[in-house]
């Protein structure tokens, strides 16, 4: 759902009050790698919530922060 302009910010928001689980990270990943500028902005606000155990989101937000700029 986070690929998706209509339902993408709905679901970043949902994701950001239960926590996003390994899929969703997945996802948001995907997202920040080929997404639009909104789509972009739904990944970065569920990775931010994710949990810091997880290897992949910080590497990814370090990657988007440097490419973006």
């Amino acid at each position: 759902m986070l690929d998706d302009d209509t339902t993408g910010t709905l679901a970043a928001e949902f994701l950001g009050h239960v926590g996003p689980d390994s899929d969703a990270v997945g996802s948001a990943l995907e997202v920040l790698n080929h997404g639009t500028a909104q789509r972009l902005l739904n990944a970065v606000r569920v990775l931010a919530r994710a949990s810091g155990s997880d290897p992949r989101v910080e590497k990814a937000l370090r990657k988007a922060s440097v490419d973006r700029r």
